[in-house]
This record gives C-alpha cells, structure tokens and sequence, in this order.
C-alpha cells in the first residue's frame, strides 16, 4: 500500500498474488486500507488548522492537542503491530501512557470546574430555619458557651 496525490485516496488495486485465496487477509487488509483512508481524511481536516489556532480558546486547543497527540501515537502503535515490532516495548507504550494520563487530568479539571457550588450564606439560612423550626414553641436556638465546668454539668445529668 502506498499514499497516492490524487485526492487523497490509497492506492487501491493491491496486488496480493498467491495470497489472494486467503478471504481474511485479503478482508482484513481491506478494512486497514479503508481505515487508514478515514484516519487521513480526518488528519488533513484537522493539520490545516495552524492559522485558526492560535485564535482558539485554551480549553480547545488542550482537547486538539490530546486528540491529535493521542491519534498520532495510535498511528505509531499500529505501524509497529503491522511491522511486526513489539509497541509494548517500544517508547510509544510509554507516551500514550502519558497521554492517557493528561486526558483524565483534563477531563478532572473540566469537571471540577462544572460541578456544583454551595452558596454559603443560603446554607447558613437553611440551617437557621430548620433550627428555628424544630424549636417552635421554645425559646430561640442559641448556641450556649461551655463553662469551665463541663464534667460537674455531666455528672449532675446523669
């Protein structure tokens, strides 16, 4: 297989000789073909984007760069499959890890900022109310100072 000029397609017409009898091979690199074909297609939507870049907000270009960064590694992590290399032991194993990694610190911070606030002074008053409330017919919740004295009190209750 080879990348060809003309609008961005693969060569289509493989020659697989003798190993055309086998269906799987022939489906399966097929299906890689037709992969890699979107794959690229997808790339050369997203490459042509360095003069709009710099216009983007900060939160959009940290998802771009983990896109791209993790797309791109993938890449590599097929091309050393199809190769026949071991990825595993390869420094890419290392590199998605650590893109992983900064995918899940981002979407942490994403939804820390997204999550709910408490409104301090509203807690305040609905703790004031319910208080007030279970004291109906009392007099008003107060909030009584320990004394030096605390152990006598309790021994005088019990």
């Amino acid at each position: 297989m080879r990348l060809t000029n003309k609008k961005n397609k693969m060569d289509s017409d493989i020659n697989y000789g003798d190993l055309s009898y086998s269906i799987d091979l022939v489906e399966d690199s097929e299906q890689l073909k037709n992969d890699l074909i979107e794959i690229k297609d997808v790339l050369d939507h997203l490459l042509p984007l360095k003069p709009v870049y710099n216009s983007l907000s900060l939160p959009v270009k940290i998802e771009l760069d983990l896109f791209l960064l993790f797309a791109l590694n993938s890449l590599q992590w097929i091309k050393l499959q199809v190769n026949g290399v071991d990825p595993r032991t390869h420094p890419v194993a290392g590199e998605l890890q650590r893109v992983k990694i900064a995918m899940i610190r981002w979407h942490e911070e994403c939804d820390r900022q997204n999550r709910p606030r408490l409104d301090i002074p509203v807690v305040r008053r609905f703790i004031r109310g319910g208080l007030q409330i279970r004291n109906v017919g009392h007099q008003p919740y107060t909030v009584k100072k320990p004394t030096n004295n605390t152990n006598q009190d309790e021994n005088d209750q019990l």
